[in-house]
């Protein structure tokens, strides 16, 4: 992969004889990178996981009053807050994409 501005820039890589593939975007550990450089394809995989996992335990946890707010706080941090902001620490996101992301930690409250 190659990462350019547009995203359209290509390498022609040889491994013996054969050319390897130019991919668009490419994951490793977890996380897409994509040959435009932005993060914007990555941001709406966290937005929908943590959008899931949220969704998950609403019910049972969320709007639950007998769960203490402590609990509800602690099991957000491990279901929630860990799928969104997996690999959080090498983007860099636009005001948008954070209000996006924020949407989804409202949406416990």
């Amino acid at each position: 992969m190659v990462i350019s501005k547009d995203g359209e820039k290509r390498a022609k890589v040889m491994c013996g004889q054969t050319e390897l593939e130019c991919v668009r975007a490419y994951a490793y550990l977890g996380t897409v990178f994509t040959s435009d450089g932005k993060w914007e394809e990555e941001i709406k995989r966290r937005i929908k996981a943590g959008g899931t996992a949220l969704g998950s335990i609403s019910k049972q946890v969320v709007w639950n009053k007998f769960v203490n707010v402590g609990v509800k706080k602690v099991i957000f941090e491990a279901m929630v807050k860990s799928r969104l902001m997996y690999g959080g620490d090498i983007w860099w996101t636009s005001k948008k994409d954070l209000g996006r992301m924020e949407t989804v930690q409202i949406d416990i409250r």
